[in-house]
């Protein structure tokens, strides 16, 4: 079953989270873990939602921590400004 998000996202946003999510198994399977350790659907809807353009913003994304934001802001953020 495909997550659906809770929110009302554009088309644009849509596309992003699925981006979002590209990365986000990508980066799961490299690591051997689940995909939710690296980001949650929450954060990812978050991300694709409010775009973030740096660091600072990032980090107030839902479930963004210091060691996320260390690992994951600037793989993330580059997907965000493509």
């Amino acid at each position: 079953n495909a997550h659906i998000p809770q929110t009302n996202l554009s088309p644009e946003q849509a596309t992003l989270l699925v981006r979002l999510r590209e990365k986000r198994t990508q980066l799961a399977k490299q690591r051997n873990v689940p995909a939710y350790i690296i980001f949650s659907d929450r954060s990812l809807e978050e991300m694709a939602r409010l775009q973030p353009r740096n660091e600072a913003a990032f980090a107030d994304i839902h479930g963004v921590g210091a060691a996320k934001l260390e690992k994951f802001a600037a793989i993330f953020l580059e997907i965000m400004t493509e």
